[in-house]
């Protein structure tokens, strides 16, 4: 898993990850982002999303205590729901 996560990464110049850092403040399309608190894949997990937090003007954030990085197959009966409810308020324009 870490290194098809390097790969994604491979691509992008520094320049391309400033440009997307920039970029986050003019999404205006709600955001929701579910993660596990224990990620050994991505161990600044909780810095990366405070930048979210403060860039993206439509953010929902979730941290599962006790999941790690694929917390799709450790809590789908709960992701399920929390996702079912995001895509319903974004229906109704929320």
């Amino acid at each position: 898993a870490r290194e098809a996560l390097a790969r994604a990464a491979i691509g992008f110049s520094l320049r391309q990850f400033r440009d997307i850092a920039r970029a986050l403040p003019t999404i205006t399309a709600p955001v929701r982002v579910i993660h596990g608190r224990h990620d050994p894949l991505l161990p600044d997990i909780e810095r990366t999303v405070e930048r979210l937090r403060a860039d993206l003007p439509r953010v929902e954030v979730t941290v599962l205590d006790d999941c790690a990085h694929f917390i799709q197959l450790e809590a789908p009966e709960r992701i399920g729901p929390m996702l079912a409810e995001f895509l319903r308020s974004v229906d109704n324009g929320g």
